[in-house]
């Protein structure tokens, strides 16, 4: 090889080492562009509003406590149930009074008398309770209450048993039986059922709304019989009279021949 040959190759990484960057394009519109962030930026910051402190809130007015609640509840109670059993009995009152009575008395006959008793047992069990909370009774127990006490305007209705359904309304409208709806009802039942068909659907209808008052099976409702009968059988041991039988187990009387 050449002299100059071997010259270029010595030079050549000299000449790599002294060359020059290319100059940076569009330095200019980086730089409007930075400020132009700045300027939006610093705009923003300017345009927010101060936060403002929240104004101390109001003293709370004082509310009543349960214990409160439920005396007040019970006595309104009490109170609309012995007002309401006054006017049902005494027979002068005022307007409001006696208009309250009659409505009670045409739509529940008989029934309206137990109305405002239920009112003034609820409302002294508020009175005198001893609970902190509310013992809110099962849903099955109110409907069998509900149901109980239409059973019984319906059975007040059936012991009338009028002749027709314009006389069981007259009777509803005098404040006697079962009132309008015990009419209502006893009627629907005679016309579908008859009078045998009605007697058994009250008395499945009386067992039903006792089962879910009580919360009690059916046979439970009924244990009381055997005792009752154990305890009037020994009665009757006691005080019937000596040598006294029942008539199935008296011998029968000797026949007496004829003299031919």
């Amino acid at each position: 090889m050449s002299a100059k040959s071997t010259s270029r190759r010595k030079r050549a990484p000299s000449r790599r080492k002294g060359r020059k960057k290319p100059p940076q394009r569009f330095t200019w519109l980086r730089a409007r562009w930075q400020r132009w962030q700045k300027s939006r930026a610093s705009a923003k910051t300017a345009r927010r509003p101060a936060r403002k402190t929240p104004p101390a809130p109001a003293a709370a007015a004082p509310r009543l406590s349960l214990d409160r609640k439920l005396d007040v509840t019970g006595i309104l109670l009490a109170l609309g149930g012995a007002l309401t059993l006054l006017s049902l009995f005494s027979g002068e009152g005022g307007a409001l009074s006696s208009a309250w009575a009659g409505l009670l008395r045409r739509l529940l006959g008989w029934g309206a008398f137990l109305f405002p008793l239920a009112l003034l047992g609820v409302g002294l069990w508020l009175i005198l309770r001893e609970f902190e909370r509310v013992p809110w009774p099962a849903p099955e127990r109110v409907i069998g209450a509900l149901l109980g006490f239409a059973n019984l305007l319906v059975w007040f209705q059936f012991i009338v048993w009028p002749a027709s359904s314009a006389a069981g309304f007259a009777v509803a409208r005098a404040g006697h039986g079962g009132g309008y709806l015990g009419a209502a009802a006893l009627e629907l039942m005679r016309a579908a059922l008859g009078g045998g068909g009605t007697f058994i659907v009250l008395s499945a209808w009386l067992l039903m709304a006792l089962t879910l008052l009580l919360d009690r099976p059916v046979v439970t409702l009924f244990a009381w019989t055997s005792p009752l009968g154990r305890s009037l059988r020994r009665r009757w041991e006691r005080y019937r009279p000596r040598g006294w039988l029942p008539p199935w187990k008296r011998k029968p009387p000797p026949r007496w021949r004829r003299n031919g």
